[in-house]
């Protein structure tokens, strides 16, 4: 039986997929750390999903972001060695699935301004979801400022979240 401790991270520090090794508290933990907080937040959405259209895309969107928490997890040795990348077909993808849903939402009451989470319990784990995107983007684009990241990681992540808002406002309970 393999442990799942490896003792090599109790200094503070962690290796990124290439072999270099910075500390947890580094702009790019927080940022693969907090894609991976929005893994988990669309889980508890996924958990809760009754219709299968809508799980199958979030499920989707979940093993996107494991493609987005490697590319922010590897150094320049890394990279090379990833078998998937965000691409620009991902990016078209998010934004068809927002028109597609936005045409949805288009036919039912028709919301002005802000919405409050919680009107129902699936649109309030939405808004939780994106509100995690939103801070792994902040966190990403911090990270740019220091360190080379694709541009395209950071296209992703802007529609995800405006993905996960139309879904906050149609009606899928």
């Amino acid at each position: 039986m393999m442990n799942i401790y490896t003792k090599t991270g109790d200094a503070g520090d962690t290796s990124l997929y290439g072999g270099t090794r910075i500390g947890k508290d580094s702009l790019r933990v927080w940022s693969y750390g907090t894609v991976d907080e929005a893994v988990c937040a669309l889980g508890v959405v996924a958990a809760f999903l009754q219709q299968e259209e809508i799980k199958e895309i979030v499920k989707g969107i979940q093993r996107k972001l494991f493609v987005v928490g490697a590319e922010l997890s590897s150094d320049e040795k890394g990279i090379l060695k990833l078998k998937e990348r965000i691409a620009e077909e991902d990016i078209k993808h998010l934004e068809n699935l927002i028109d597609d849903f936005t045409g949805r939402s288009a036919q039912q009451e028709a919301k002005d301004g802000f919405t409050i989470p919680g009107e129902t319990v699936i649109s309030a784990f939405f808004h939780t979801a994106r509100t995690t995107v939103r801070r792994a983007e902040r966190f990403v684009v911090a990270l740019s400022k220091e360190e080379s990241v694709s541009a395209l990681l950071l296209q992703y992540l802007n529609r995800l979240s405006d993905l996960l808002y139309v879904l906050t406002i149609i009606d899928i309970d």
